[in-house]
């Protein structure tokens, strides 16, 4: 089979491309900048570049693609929200998204799936409440930007293309993402929790993360969006002891809100903003998770 990836490079989108490989498929990943082709287990990868502002040549990978992986998108936390951050934020995600929805329907043959990206911001902070699937989306930047996010991949199921779309929660890796920035301070003996420490946090380890974001492609009826997270979400002192315990350190340090706010600006949403989303859909369909605990994925991250 033949996967078309956008940010295949990053933390999950390169998990995801030595996942399939491994599985002999051959993966394009569509880039900014040329890059060599690779043997990478038994598939092999090839990158293409393209302009996410529009169509090129790159188009005509779509025509012979089985599954399309969209996880395009300017990092949330790069640097405080201005409205033209926000602009790039935006962009990044909403309209790459719709550019491969445009070239899907240019083109005279089209995937059987459109795997894409979104979040669980999308439910904006919702303290403890439990929220799964069939929650409504809720208020904020983040939750307004997943609305769109969502909406453009949603477009391609008109044209007769299984639309699933991951939200996903806190990824939890040694080598990347939210866990490598948080561990820093733990391992200066300054580690503690942000904010109130109540804020619920939705996180999921990268091997299922990976498991998860490909699970629609063996199961044919999957499709809509669906939540990318443990079925045990901790709140944030929770998952900071844990943190300290698997790393052998004291937990004892707290950033109060306001300093957040005042460094991050509305930005700080993201840190202090909780929700309590279960994955109700994908232990509905049989999925299993491998970390459920915290305290067993974290060991295992770090004992690995």
């Amino acid at each position: 089979m033949k996967y078309l990836i956008t940010g295949g490079t990053g933390l999950l989108g390169g998990a995801v491309v030595r996942s399939l490989c491994a599985e002999e498929c051959d993966v394009v990943i569509l880039s900014r900048a040329a890059r060599p082709d690779v043997r990478l287990g038994a598939g092999r990868v090839r990158h293409v570049v393209w302009d996410a502002r529009g169509p090129g040549a790159w188009c005509d990978e779509m025509r012979s693609s089985d599954c399309v992986i969209n996880f395009a998108g300017k990092s949330i936390l790069s640097s405080r929200w201005t409205q033209s951050v926000k602009r790039e934020l935006t962009s990044s995600r909403v309209d790459a998204t719709a550019v491969l929805v445009q070239a899907m329907r240019a083109s005279d043959t089209r995937p059987r799936v459109f795997i894409s990206a979104s979040a669980v911001g999308v439910y904006g902070d919702r303290g403890d409440t439990v929220v799964t699937e069939h929650t409504p989306p809720g208020r904020g930047f983040l939750a307004g930007l997943a609305v769109q996010w969502e909406a453009a991949a949603a477009a391609a199921a008109e044209l007769g293309v299984r639309v699933a779309v991951p939200r996903i929660g806190i990824v939890l890796d040694r080598d990347g993402g939210a866990l490598q920035k948080m561990a820093i301070p733990f391992r200066l003996m300054a580690g503690g929790s942000l904010g109130s420490g109540r804020q619920m946090m939705p996180w999921i380890h990268l091997d299922d993360l990976v498991r998860a974001v490909l699970f629609p492609l063996g199961h044919e009826t999957f499709a809509g969006p669906y939540n990318c997270t443990a079925p045990h979400p901790v709140t944030m002192k929770e998952f900071c002891a844990a943190l300290g315990a698997a790393l052998h350190r004291p937990c004892w340090a707290t950033v109060p809100s306001f300093v957040l706010k005042t460094v991050l600006g509305e930005a700080s949403e993201m840190l202090l903003a909780g929700q309590n989303a279960l994955p109700e859909k994908l232990r509905t369909a049989g999925f299993q998770f491998h970390h459920e605990n915290i305290h067993d994925a974290l060991h295992s991250i770090y004992t690995t």
